[in-house]
């Protein structure tokens, strides 16, 4: 009897859907964990990485782009 349900299971394409989808409910569930379970310097770190990303570039660069971008389009 054993290997007659094995039979049916593998003719039915593993029709286990509740066991196949264990995996994919642990795996969504450690992934929430790891987003809740954040460093409190990784919030920290990503103001920073923001406010320096949000500064303005100074003039002097600014001319030097420029600059740059006139020399290369002359060549």
């Amino acid at each position: 009897m054993l290997a007659n349900n094995s039979l049916d299971n593998s003719q039915t394409g593993g029709s286990y859907a509740a066991m196949s989808s264990e995996p994919e409910m642990k795996k969504a569930s450690t992934k929430r964990k790891r987003e809740r379970s954040r460093p409190v310097w990784a919030e920290g770190l990503k103001r920073m990485y923001d406010s320096v990303v949000d500064e303005e570039i100074p003039d002097d660069f600014v001319v030097l782009l420029k600059k740059l971008d006139q020399a290369s389009e002359q060549k």
